[in-house]
């Protein structure tokens, strides 16, 4: 049973982490197409 309950616990850290991860990536997404806008606004394709 302290098996389960161990397994349990580590199961739920992990999806936690994997969240926090996925809401990291967002950010990140969200910069970098900030990013590539202003720079194909002040440097626009010849």
């Amino acid at each position: 049973m302290q098996l389960i309950t161990q397994l349990r616990e580590e199961l739920y850290a992990v999806a936690k982490r994997k969240l926090v991860l996925e809401e990291e990536m967002k950010t990140m997404n969200f910069y970098l197409s900030t990013l590539k806008k202003e720079l194909d606004f002040r440097m626009p394709a010849a």
